[in-house]
């Protein structure tokens, strides 16, 4: 899949972390996202955050919600099987 971008520094979906911190995703390809916040940007992985339980709170991208929560159901899934084994 190709990189998406928000046209003219829009973003493409806004996330929030556990903590409650709003994080605008400016791009996005396969599973790695760039997000940025109030002082910094970074590029991270999509599962890892869902895992941390970042939530998806809005896009405008179809094709990344899609992903998103494909990826958030896997974790999801992950996470009974390692509840039901433990």
């Amino acid at each position: 899949m190709s990189e998406k971008a928000g046209g003219s520094g829009e973003a493409v979906a806004t996330i929030r972390s556990r903590s409650g911190r709003v994080w605008n995703v400016l791009s996005w390809s396969g599973e790695t996202r760039i997000v940025a916040g109030e002082y910094d940007q970074f590029a991270s992985r999509i599962r890892n955050a869902i895992a941390f339980g970042t939530v998806l709170v809005e896009s405008a991208d179809p094709a990344f919600r899609r992903k998103w929560e494909s990826i958030a159901a896997k974790v999801a899934q992950e996470a009974a099987l390692a509840s039901d084994a433990g």
